[in-house]
């Protein structure tokens, strides 16, 4: 693929990436090492025996992506509880968020558990998506 043609001249003269459809998730795992994450995908929910919903979730399979910490000063902005952890993702990997009678799927990565409670689906027009990830504790000894 010709690069080139991904650029456009700004006002000055200089090339800038022309988006969308120049996959920047593509070009900056170039520049910063991809992170690899286990995906757990929501399949579907039970009722247990005292009537509760409990959800049930692939096998892990390891998914290439960018992740990084949500920085607390960004928590207001984005309606976030202070008393939790999020990170943000960004993968070509489909991630399914939280939605009406069902649950997100969720990652483990680093030692601990996340649940997806929100993404930015832009694979259809740039290749990648962006993940907002909760942390739901740290990965049970068992696994």
């Amino acid at each position: 693929r010709n690069r080139a043609n991904d650029c456009v001249s700004n006002s000055r003269g200089k090339r800038i990436v022309n988006v969308p459809s120049s996959n920047l998730l593509s070009m900056a795992l170039t520049v910063i090492q991809p992170t690899t994450f286990k995906l757990f995908a929501f399949i579907d929910r039970d009722r247990s025996a005292k009537g509760q919903f409990v959800s049930n979730f692939g096998e892990g399979v390891d998914v290439l992506g960018s992740i990084q910490a949500v920085p607390r000063s960004r928590y207001q902005n984005l309606g976030l509880d202070f008393n939790k952890n999020y990170i943000q993702i960004y993968t070509s990997s489909n991630v399914i968020d939280l939605r009406r009678d069902s649950s997100g799927d969720q990652l483990e990565w680093n030692g601990r558990r996340y649940e997806v409670s929100s993404n930015n689906d832009w694979r259809s027009i740039d290749g990648w998506m962006g993940v907002l990830a909760i942390d739901i504790g740290a990965i049970p000894d068992d696994q």
